[in-house]
């Protein structure tokens, strides 16, 4: 089964760092987080193209190796020197964040990303330049080397022999690469580790093999093809002319659909046959279910989760880790350099039943209630250091959230706070997801420059 999420969550018309690069710096994550390019947040580009792929997640990935200070900072204390405020600061004790587990599948140990253009291409020129920029700057390695993915390579463009048709669809590009992948073809043999990446110019209309269309439904996906005996990575990214806006262009929002999936693709490569980091622990399942349960993914609803680091002419997406998860600190890397990670999360939660992206149901964490009732959850408030502004904080139903019909009310009793104070929300059920046996929600707070989310599920 592979589940492709709807990537078009929210448009900003700002791109974090492009409007002041030189406040981008670099700092050194700590125990085995590696190097982090630390990015200004400030803002958001719209739209990075998800792949929701499958493959049950087991038990099995750990923080192994990770320091209890995350990228630049302690985790609880922020002992700069006299006069400092986070002398004596310590982050309120909060249930831990995310893991998204090792399947047991194989990552790209070296991998290569190829580009395959139609004839015509405007976008070509920039494609590769942002392939060229992801395998030299620090980003990738920021990134990925936690999950044993090493450099990327990029290897020569493919190009098609004739301009894309008005419609094109997975099929098509199957037996692209079928009819021209293996010794003694025009593409020659596959390369050992490499992502085949199918652009797919604006005006061309794809469908995938389940009816849905890109630019509408999604703005990529990967996969796996199985050629001449051997599974073969690729990608699918579209150029999305619906998706450019005031201050947004379409290359930008092509950019992020490109770094999204090049890095789906190299830590869950073979994502039907044997999936890697594909799916949060069961106790997140709510996470897989709104956002599709890769790295990318995890991360694909922040509002900054696009970023425009030094050495980059367009933006590429934050990614999920589970080092920084690990330690208390922002998830999605690169996070911004000098600003402390906050959040809200409810206090306690139970056991509750959720059918997942496969069609199982199983046990998560989540609020107990049922269809009709309300019930009141106190959410608690953290910070990893003394804030300057309050955080607040608003309920989201996520039905309505992606356009749907409202499944989920939330009030809070008072909507801001800081570090340690514990909110009032009171949840009313109006019905539940007959597909999923409950309602997802989500958090987001804000102290008014940055914002971070959280994702909860009502159920039974």
């Amino acid at each position: 089964m592979r589940v492709r999420t709807n990537s078009l969550f929210r448009l900003s018309t700002t791109l974090a760092c492009a409007a002041a690069l030189a406040a981008c710096s670099t700092t050194t994550a700590g125990g085995g987080g590696g190097v982090y390019t630390a990015v200004d947040g400030g803002g958001d580009a719209a739209l990075v193209g998800a792949d929701a792929t499958t493959g049950d997640a087991e038990p099995g990935a750990d923080g192994a190796g990770v320091d209890s200070a995350a990228p630049g900072s302690d985790a609880t204390a922020g002992d700069t020197g006299s006069g400092d405020t986070n002398v004596n600061f310590t982050t309120a004790d909060h249930a831990a964040q995310a893991q998204v587990l090792n399947s047991n599948g194989p990552v790209l140990a070296s991998p290569t990303v190829i580009p395959v253009f139609y004839q015509g291409d405007p976008m070509q020129a920039q494609v590769e330049t942002l392939a060229t920029q992801m395998s030299t700057q620090p980003w990738w390695g920021q990134v990925v080397t936690e999950y044993g993915v090493g450099p990327l390579q990029v290897g020569t463009s493919l190009m098609m022999a004739t301009a894309a048709a008005k419609s094109l669809s997975e099929a098509t590009v199957l037996s692209t690469m079928k009819a021209n992948l293996g010794a003694g073809k025009s593409w020659g043999a596959a390369v050992s580790d490499a992502v085949y990446v199918f652009v797919i110019p604006d005006g061309t209309t794809f469908t995938d093999s389940s009816g849905g269309v890109c630019c509408n439904d999604y703005d990529g996906y990967h996969d796996s093809q199985s050629i001449g005996g051997k599974e073969v990575a690729y990608a699918v990214v579209c150029a999305c002319a619906n998706e450019a806006g005031p201050g947004v262009t379409m290359a930008q929002s092509f950019a992020g659909a490109f770094s999204h999936e090049v890095v789906e693709a190299a830590t869950d490569p073979y994502p039907n046959v044997s999936p890697a980091y594909s799916d949060p622990a069961p106790e997140f399942t709510a996470w897989s279910v709104a956002n599709g349960g890769e790295l990318a993914d995890m991360c694909e609803y922040e509002p900054d989760v696009n970023i425009q680091p030094d050495g980059f002419d367009l933006p590429v997406v934050r990614i999920w880790s589970n080092a920084a998860a690990a330690a208390g600190q922002d998830p999605c890397v690169p996070a911004p350099a000098g600003v402390p990670y906050f959040n809200a999360m409810p206090v306690t939660q139970a056991a509750v039943h959720i059918v997942d992206n496969y069609g199982t149901t199983v046990v998560t964490q989540g609020i107990k209630a049922n269809a009709g009732q309300s019930v009141v959850v106190p959410v608690g408030l953290f910070s990893t250091a003394q804030m300057s502004m309050p955080i607040t904080v608003q309920f989201y139903d996520f039905n309505n959230y992606m356009g749907s019909n409202t499944l989920l009310t939330g009030k809070f009793d008072t909507d801001t706070g800081n570090n340690g104070d514990t909110l009032n929300l009171t949840i009313h059920v109006n019905k539940y997801d007959p597909q999923l046996g409950g309602a997802l929600f989500i958090l987001e707070s804000t102290d008014g420059t940055h914002s971070h989310q959280w994702t909860g599920f009502v159920g039974k």
